[in-house]
């Protein structure tokens, strides 16, 4: 407790320019308290700080650490805005400043200022500087104001995206605007790096003042491509490579206006949206740029359509044409440490580095900034240089490779004081790059989000090119991230690491099965994360997974070497700082536990608590639900627009040719709706099908409705004859019998019986007895242990997430769903669940819940669940 102490008062005295302060004290210093060190900001020229620290508490919960030589209370008011403008312009929400004697915790994105959640005078175990304070503290944070960083600029992007397009008749191209504003971002991080060392070089606002000289010197030859070359040229940082900057691209610019020039160019120093804060482009460029080009690149996007509107569409969501979505930061953070825990330290200092899909080269930014920490002076700087001449980044996207080249040079600058000669950044479709050229056992690390786009959405020749790039590991309609996954386990060196972010789909779906089974037989999982529980990216309906692998040595060998598995609820920041410091727990929120390689070997793969994955394996020994169900999915008219009506809109003298339909958000557990309104045209009479004319003469009112819908028919039917019979209908003998039908979506168990066999689903599932049963009590047994939680947390655990936490509930899940033995287990039992089931169809609804109870206790027990195992189940299948 004296070292710190000792510490904490160098940290905290008054320095020349914070000349005694290291970043390994600083770093020393907090690792102390509970924190994980990032990175370290060194003091401007202000002589009120000593020295600022990123520090980390959960990946996802960062914070600055200021150290002042004065108290914070003492600093003016333009100070403390200076002062937490840091953390602002880092995307940082806390800023932690610490003084001789007060702990101060500053949310800044409170108006009317930023407020101070907490200030407690410093003890004598720095209590309140603790990382366990922090936790304390962030539960007291106001409602945010203000926005953060990236949205602010977001926000004036847009705005000026839209302007710029409408000032050039909309003949300007996305690329083009990009490009301009790849070229200010370029301009204002050179300008305030410089401002932040070396204050009294250059003005306050140089990109402004040059604007106002070169409009009153030169007015008839201004410009701004001119403006820009001139304040590039006056900053003094060398030649700055063509494809960094690009001036040609800016032409169509030249004949903006001079007021709107003016106007563009103040919207990059004055915040409008947060005018507590001003950009600084410096602390920006370091560590939050990946966070901003992400989005502007990924989100922002200007739709290339032909103008019909008064605005060009600027869409903020996923775009399903290239599969491009916004890749949190903690996850970029998480993907470099764990690359760095895995190899020696000279190892990752010096790395041959792809990334497929480079977006806004989050992950290679992310990674050569972790790769700077490390390096510390622990080797010469051209060994580090080296990682950024190494590294190879494609994408189809010519505006996202020149973010990433803009945003690796200006990391290279303030390196190395100089721009990189080269970056092999290239605007190339990664399966047409590995076609054609040999990279094969290549690369130390690949790292992507590849681009989640689905097959149907391909065009044609996209279809056949991802066809013969996967060759044997072709089937059904792959998406196109497979191509991804298997590039990069031929570009690996044996020993390799890939770190990929997959749709959870990937675990399940029919089409990766060859796929998973070659990954199974060429690498060595190392971790696998399933947060398909968590809104990883947002509101967009992907629902994913982190897998890392180890591309084998010839003669690895697989059993030796076990996977960590994570399985998130919530808090995954915590989640993965705990995976990185193998911190094994089973809890609520997260589990991680380790488990042998052959669970890969199955033929889909599930991520489990450690809990759950010992439940499965128990329940795994029970019989399947196909040994005693026939299980089918519901029609599929090829037009339920048309076939499925409002059954007030058909004659009642014609309603026997249609049948009640019962949708998915309609079902309910254990009984039907009171009241159907949708029916289903079902041409069968008799159990017979009835052709054209049968409908003609005896429905009238119902073929004249066909014939005003034949149009759209026609367009999905191959058989022009046939164009106003649905095309799967299922047959009377199986549809319209005694069976329980479900919903093909569900967030929760909503099973019921239809006794009489008169309802028809489309595309759910619905379930009959087979052939060697014939006791209809069977029936009353099933929908009691489908309803339950046990088999509920079952089926929801081996199927794909789909949007909004919906457990996509399929056929080939349910055939293989365990069920306990009716024939043979405990007959009080299961006459007793047959009777707790009658009951409760029978109930009212006051009755629901305790019968419902008591079903899942008696199901329990038919899977001979203890209490323990119970106690975990409910606590898992709230979490579903």
């Amino acid at each position: 407790m004296e070292a710190l102490f000792d510490t904490y008062n160098i940290l905290t005295s008054k320095v020349q320019n914070g000349i005694s302060l290291s970043i390994d004290q600083i770093g020393k210093f907090a690792s102390e308290l509970g924190w994980n060190p990032s990175y370290f900001e060194k003091p401007t020229l202000e002589d009120f700080a000593n020295g600022h620290i990123i520090v980390e508490h959960g990946l996802e919960n960062t914070a600055v650490l200021s150290f002042l030589n004065i108290e914070f209370e003492e600093l003016s008011t333009i100070q403390q805005r200076l002062l937490i403008n840091i953390s602002y312009n880092n995307l940082v929400d806390w800023h932690i400043v610490v003084d001789r004697n007060y702990i101060n915790y500053i949310y800044n994105r409170s108006l009317p200022g930023a407020s101070v959640i907490s200030r407690n005078k410093l003890d004598s175990k720095f209590n309140d500087l603790r990382s366990e304070a922090f936790d304390k503290v962030r539960g007291k944070k106001p409602s945010p104001n203000l926005p953060p960083l990236d949205d602010a600029l977001i926000d004036t992007i847009s705005y000026w995206k839209r302007n710029l397009a409408s000032l050039t008749n909309y003949s300007v191209t996305n690329g083009e605007i990009s490009s301009l504003f790849n070229t200010i971002f370029f301009i204002r991080a050179l300008e305030d790096t410089k401002k932040r060392y070396d204050k009294d070089s250059i003005g306050d606002k140089i990109l402004m003042d040059e604007f106002n000289l070169l409009t009153l010197s030169q007015p008839d030859n201004f410009n701004i491509t001119y403006l820009l070359k001139h304040v590039i040229k006056k900053l003094d940082y060398g030649e700055v490579p063509e494809d960094i900057v690009n001036f040609d691209t800016l032409k169509v610019f030249n004949e903006l206006p001079k007021r709107d020039v003016q106007f563009l160019i103040r919207d990059f120093y004055i915040n409008k949206v947060a005018d507590l804060y001003t950009y600084d482009f410096s602390i920006m460029s370091k560590h939050a740029f990946s966070r901003i080009y992400e989005r502007y690149v990924s989100i922002l996007k200007i739709e290339e359509t032909p103008q019909t509107s008064l605005w060009p569409v600027v869409a903020e969501e996923l775009n399903k044409a290239t599969g491009t979505v916004y890749t949190p930061q903690y996850i970029a953070r998480f993907f470099a440490k764990y690359l760095q825990s895995q190899l020696p330290v000279s190892k990752f200092l010096n790395l041959k580095t792809l990334e497929p899909a480079i977006g806004s080269g989050i992950f290679i930014r992310t990674l050569l900034e972790l790769q700077w920490e490390a390096f510390d002076g622990q080797l010469e700087e051209n060994i580090y240089r080296n990682n950024f001449e190494n590294l190879l980044g494609l994408d189809i996207d010519e505006n996202a490779c020149q973010a990433t080249r803009l945003s690796i040079s200006l990391l290279h600058l303030l390196a190395f004081n100089k721009f990189p000669s080269k970056l092999n950044i290239l605007n190339k479709e990664s399966v047409d790059y590995f076609m054609t050229s040999n990279h094969n056992n290549e690369f130390d690390v690949i790292i992507s989000n590849p681009p989640f786009v689905q097959f149907n959405s391909l065009d044609e020749e996209n279809k056949n090119k991802l066809k013969n790039y996967l060759g044997p590991l072709y089937r059904g309609k792959p998406d196109l991230y497979f191509a991804f996954l298997k590039l990069a386990i031929e570009a690996l060196k044996p020993g390799g690491y890939a770190a990929f972010v997959l749709p959870h789909s990937f675990l399940v779906t029919d089409g990766a099965k060859l796929l998973r089974k070659y990954l199974a037989e060429n690498v060595i999982i190392k971790f696998w994360a399933d947060l398909s529980s968590i809104g990883v990216f947002g509101n967009t309906g992907v629902y994913v997974t982190l897998l890392i692998f180890q591309k084998k040595h010839p003669h690895s060998s697989r059993e030796t070497n076990n996977v960590t598995i994570l399985k998130c609820n919530r808090n995954v920041g915590k989640a993965l700082e705990d995976v990185l410091n193998c911190n094994f727990v089973e809890q609520k929120n997260y589990s991680i536990y380790q488990v042998e390689q052959d669970i890969f070997q199955r033929d889909q793969w599930f991520v489990l608590s450690k809990f759950e994955y010992s439940l499965n394996k128990r329940l795994e020994t029970f019989r399947k639900l196909d040994e005693f169900l026939d299980i089918k999915q519901g029609f599929n008219s090829g037009g339920d627009e048309v076939f499925i009506r409002d059954v007030v809109d058909i004659p009642a003298n014609e309603l026997s040719i249609y049948i009640p339909h019962v949708r998915d958000r309609e079902m309910e557990t254990y009984t039907l709706p009171e009241v159907i309104t949708k029916y289903f045209f079902y041409p069968f009479v008799n159990g017979q099908k009835v052709d054209q004319e049968y409908i003609m003469k005896n429905f009238p009112a119902t073929w004249d409705y066909l014939l005003s819908k034949r149009a759209i028919l026609s367009k999905t039917k191959k058989e022009e004859k046939n164009w106003w019979f649905p095309s799967r209908t299922r047959d009377p003998k199986d549809l319209l019998q005694p069976k329980v039908i479900g919903p093909h979506l569900a967030v929760m168990p909503r099973y019921s019986l239809d006794i009489n066999g008169a309802v028809g689903v489309s595309r759910s599932p619905y379930f009959t007895l087979k052939k060697q049963y014939t006791d209809i009590n069977l029936l009353y047994y099933f929908l009691g242990v489908l309803n339950s939680s046990p088999c509920f947390w079952y089926i929801s655990s081996h199927s794909h997430k789909y949007g909004s936490g919906y457990t996509m509930v399929e056929v080939k899940t349910l055939v293989k769903t365990p069920v306990p033995d009716p024939t043979t287990s405990d007959s009080n039992l299961v006459i007793k669940l047959i009777n707790l089931v009658r009951k409760r169809i029978n109930a009212k609804s006051s009755d629901y819940y305790e019968i419902e109870r008591s079903i899942d206790m008696l199901v329990c027990k038919l899977y001979n669940l203890s209490d323990e195992d119970m106690k975990g189940l409910f606590g898992a299948t709230l979490n579903v």
